[in-house]
């Protein structure tokens, strides 16, 4: 891993394990805040290692302490990109037993320093880091972009024989083809050669993958959703109303009673539920469409059925279609990928789940 121009900061790292790792990436060309309680220790080593090295008196288990030392990172070097946790205690005592000379139950106190410290405070560093370097810009031909990647399959792969195949359907969708590049020599695979919008027919290579994309799937939802690349969904499941229900403020729907109407309303109940493979977590919000109308679903799903508000379709009632995911009447469409997100997952999921006891139609 190229370390060069990176930042990274250390907790613990004025000895030990954390000095290790403090000497080990300042040798790979990174630069490095040592965040420990050990000044004079810290002190020295930055005094050693030079001005690649900082030191910032860090208490980790300190929201205030953990958040200058990553101020200190920022401000001195640009940007923070890696967090490595070496801060810890321990004390090697009984659960009952000899303290000081004095036999007894282990100090709770001490207990308590050993969890705030390895546990608090590992995860307090942990947020904050991850918090700071969501603000770092993008660096698509850095070791974890697509470019480099990319180059370093070409420099194993470029000589041998047979076709070959690398994207998925994320890929074959972002990455507009372009002209392809010569094969990449040398130490470093990516060469700063290759710019990402000369990417795609490197990409794309001899074989593509389409993967959930010839399902109708966007494999980058929600940033990307199935209109913006130009895809129609090849799978719907749909179903019909089998009975209308007129509530009251105040009236709860559903197991556990999670919805409440909030003002008198007319839902309708739909013959599908998690033993049919609609996701039983797709809460209350969950987008459907009656009659072709987008409405949402109310209260838990259970096993045959789920509720749905028909505020928006008035008209709906018995035997009028519904439809879960995919293709509705009047050229509507729901994607499953909106419904995936309602319910936390992915369309994979959902297309995989349909239950056997649903009747399947192939059309053209």
């Amino acid at each position: 891993m190229n370390l060069q121009q990176t930042t990274a900061l250390v907790t613990g790292g004025a000895s030990g394990l954390g000095e290790a790792t403090v000497r080990a990436f300042h040798a790979a060309g990174a630069n490095v805040i040592i965040a420990d309680l050990n000044q004079d220790r810290g002190n020295a080593l930055v005094a050693e290692l030079g001005y690649q090295v900082r030191f910032a008196l860090t208490n980790v288990a300190n929201e205030s302490d953990v958040e200058q030392a990553i101020t200190l990172a920022t401000e001195t070097f640009g940007a923070l990109h890696i967090a490595v946790n070496c801060a810890g205690i321990v004390e090697a005592r009984k659960t009952i037993g000899k303290v000081n000379g004095e036999y007894g139950p282990h100090a709770l106190d001490a207990f308590r320093k050993t969890i705030e410290v390895n546990l608090i405070g590992t995860f307090n560093v942990i947020r904050l880091a991850a918090f700071a370097m969501e603000k770092n810009v993008p660096n698509a031909d850095g070791e974890r972009g697509v470019a480099h990647q990319m180059a370093v399959f070409e420099d194993a792969t470029h000589d041998l024989p047979g076709e070959r195949s690398l994207s998925n359907s994320a890929a074959v969708l972002r990455l507009e083809p372009g002209p392809r590049r010569a094969a990449p020599s040398g130490p470093d695979p990516s060469g700063g050669r290759t710019p990402a919008g000369g990417l795609g027919a490197h990409i794309h290579n001899d074989w593509v993958r389409a993967g959930v994309l010839s399902y109708g799937s966007a494999p980058d939802f929600p940033a990307h959703d199935i209109s913006h690349w130009g895809l129609l969904p090849a799978m719907t499941l749909r179903s019909q109303l089998i009975a209308t229900q007129s509530l009251q403020a105040g009236d709860s729907v559903g197991y556990g009673s999670s919805f409440v109407a909030p003002a008198a309303m007319r839902i309708g109940i739909v013959a599908c539920g998690y033993a049919d493979g609609y996701p039983r977590h797709a809460g209350s919000g969950t987008p459907v469409l009656v009659n072709g109308t987008r409405t949402v679903s109310v209260g838990r799903v259970s096993m045959d059925m789920l509720s749905v508000d028909l505020g928006p379709v008035p008209q709906a009632g018995a035997g009028s279609e519904v439809t879960l995911w995919g293709r509705g009447p009047g050229g509507a469409v729901l994607a499953i990928d909106e419904v995936a997100h309602a319910a936390g997952t992915i369309g994979y999921e959902l297309m995989c789940a349909v239950a056997p006891r649903v009747p399947m139609r192939a059309s053209d």
